[in-house]
């Protein structure tokens, strides 16, 4: 298990990040990110605001989000089977309204996985530790319908649940 430097999510980020989505007359779509240290709604409402009376392209969405930021130390990681960040379990969740969404999980440890296997294993406490997490964050019921690896794009067969 590697070892979290990222401090404790508490109501004291670091700073944060405004997001701007917006789309053109084309259709296209663009998101660019800022990341700011003063976080008022009303400094917010001013940046975006002149960037509206400065662009064509119209923005739909705005996002502000809390940074919490530790040192970033690969010595951090851990040096085992799966040290990759492009090697993952994809865990599938779905609500009742069919609706799916993925939770990537990187360079996974061992014990997530059926012994001597590139298998996910459902059973895993860790695994279902994050999909229980997770469904706590949603106002809609969403559950675990399958699990697989993947390494880069490539990708594996899943495990159904």
């Amino acid at each position: 298990m590697a070892t979290r430097t990222a401090p404790t999510i508490d109501g004291s980020p670091t700073n944060s990040t405004v997001r701007i989505r917006v789309i053109d007359a084309n259709g296209d779509i663009r998101s660019d990110s800022y990341r700011i240290e003063i976080v008022t709604p009303a400094l917010i409402e001013t940046f975006v605001a002149a960037m509206s009376a400065a662009t064509n392209a119209s923005i739909y969405e705005v996002d502000v989000s809390a940074n919490y930021v530790g040192a970033r130390s690969k010595s951090n990681a851990t040096d085992a089977v799966f040290v990759s960040k492009d090697q993952n379990i994809v865990m599938q969740m779905k609500n009742t309204n069919n609706q799916a969404l993925d939770i990537f999980l990187p360079a996974p440890d061992d014990d997530n996985f059926v012994l001597d296997t590139e298998q996910p294993d459902p059973a895993s406490t860790e695994l279902s530790a994050i999909t229980t997490a997770f469904a706590a964050l949603k106002t809609v019921t969403f559950s675990p319908t399958q699990y697989r690896f993947t390494e880069r794009r490539d990708k594996n067969p899943a495990v159904l649940l």
